[in-house]
């Protein structure tokens, strides 16, 4: 059942000391219909849920999912929080990064003109110890196997797109938005990118961090060998 115009879906483990600054940031929107904000809580014991329902309520459009029995990444707890939307749209980003004014709209207005959208990521604000030799400072397009990459911080999708395509895939153990993104290549689809540098992009924490403890293992990319020559 469609009640809102998009879902924000946050995976959270043991973030509390930047989740609610997250939700704060999410909650700040301002966008054309309404939306709500679905936190899957992965199995937090670090005081992640209880920064979650200071922050619920009956004027909050927060929803907080148990995904404490799904397996332990952001897959999974990405799966069950879109399960659990009431959307046409979803907009995925997580526990430990930063959305700035104008994101939400971005991603809305980018699902009315396509089923995917990526928006700008901005990585030196919330790792100050980055090389920034090595790292750009924001980043917007990439590829995967000549395939136009997405990040999990800063994609969106239509829903039923996204349950067409099997989500997230829950079997592996890292490299999950390489993958995913693949497989929308595979599909024909190739993200719209949303170029809005000044307002629409995300603080990003750089990989490594233990916002979703997961160990990682190599990604069957045999499967996606020259991807980009199966594109339609």
């Amino acid at each position: 059942m469609v009640l809102v115009r998009i879902s924000v879906v946050i995976p959270m483990l043991d973030a509390a000391a930047t989740i609610g600054a997250q939700l704060d940031a999410v909650l700040a929107q301002r966008c054309e219909g309404d939306f709500e904000v679905v936190v899957a809580d992965n199995g937090s014991t670090d005081g992640s849920v209880e920064e979650v329902r200071r922050r619920s309520g009956s004027e909050t459009p927060v929803v907080l999912v148990d995904a404490s029995r799904r397996p332990r990444g952001g897959a999974a707890a990405k799966n069950l929080g879109v399960r659990a939307a009431r959307s046409e749209f979803v907009a995925f980003c997580d526990a430990d990064d930063l959305v700035r004014p104008g994101w939400l709209e971005a991603m809305a207005t980018g699902l009315e003109h396509a089923e995917a959208v990526v928006v700008t990521r901005e990585y030196w604000s919330l790792n100050p110890q980055v090389w920034r030799g090595a790292q750009p400072e924001r980043q917007l397009a990439f590829d995967v196997c000549g395939c136009p990459g997405i990040a999990g911080g800063a994609f969106g999708i239509h829903h039923r797109r996204y349950l067409d395509l099997g989500g997230f895939n829950e079997t592996m153990q890292g490299a999950v938005d390489a993958e995913f993104a693949l497989r929308l290549a595979l599909a024909g689809l190739t993200p719209l990118e949303v170029p809005r540098l000044r307002s629409a992009f995300a603080y990003l924490h750089l990989p490594g961090r233990p916002l979703l403890a997961t160990e990682h293992c190599a990604p069957p990319w045999h499967r996606f060998a020259n991807a980009s020559a199966w594109r339609r």
